[in-house]
């Protein structure tokens, strides 16, 4: 948790660690991501691959990158190594991004569905989905993986079920998220003005959220 990383950064090198041994895996993984980034360096520095690799991997993949981000190169490739490859492409993808990017703090796990799928596919896939609270919006995308809109949970709640997905799409630039491309994105106080921003690549292919938490 927030509180617990807090407690841990303030802690000398050696109480620090003597309290993380102490953690199971979900708690340090959640103070893992909180820690300033001098107690994150020493605690990993303790810290075979294996044993990142278990903590990382129950991570979301923005904030599974920090922390392998702070490895050195050979020892960060050995981490990912241990995690199944769809993961560690992910984080792997999101590490080529610069730290202050929003490529560098987005979430790119978002729900997508075929832009044919009707409404009732998208609300199943959405409930079906192991992703965080904050997402109430369906992404959808054509054949080639390109994002062509997206889809309100209130709009989908709202319409027939068998009603095709393509008709309550609000276009990509008229939803109330920040709609940035990744490459042009600078991490501004104006971030945490709304409850997640929409990144873009140029091509609409590569996109994922920003969360306020993120970007502070």
């Amino acid at each position: 948790s927030h509180a617990g990383g807090a407690v841990v950064s303030k802690l000398n090198e050696d109480d620090a660690r003597r309290v993380f041994a102490l953690l199971d895996t979900e708690t340090a993984s959640d103070v893992l991501a909180e820690l300033d980034e001098p107690t994150l360096h020493d605690l990993l520095e303790e810290l075979p691959p294996e044993k990142v690799a278990e903590y990382v991997h129950t991570m979301p993949p923005d904030e599974a990158a920090d922390v392998v981000g702070e490895l050195e190169i050979s020892r960060g490739a050995a981490v990912l190594a241990q995690l199944p490859d769809a993961e560690s492409s992910q984080i792997a993808a999101l590490l080529t991004y610069p730290e202050d990017s929003a490529g560098g703090i987005m979430n790119p796990v978002v729900v997508t569905v075929p832009d044919t799928a009707t409404v009732g596919e998208a609300i199943a896939q959405l409930s079906e989905a192991d992703i965080a609270e904050e997402h109430f919006y369906c992404y959808a995308v054509d054949r080639h993986g390109h994002l062509v809109g997206v889809a309100p949970l209130r709009r989908m709640v709202t319409s027939r079920h068998a009603r095709p997905i393509r008709e309550i799409l609000a276009e990509v630039f008229d939803v109330s998220l920040e709609h940035l491309f990744l490459e042009h994105f600078a991490v501004t106080d104006d971030v945490t003005q709304r409850s997640a921003h929409l990144v873009l690549e140029h091509s609409h292919r590569g996109f994922g959220l920003v969360q306020p938490s993120r970007a502070v």
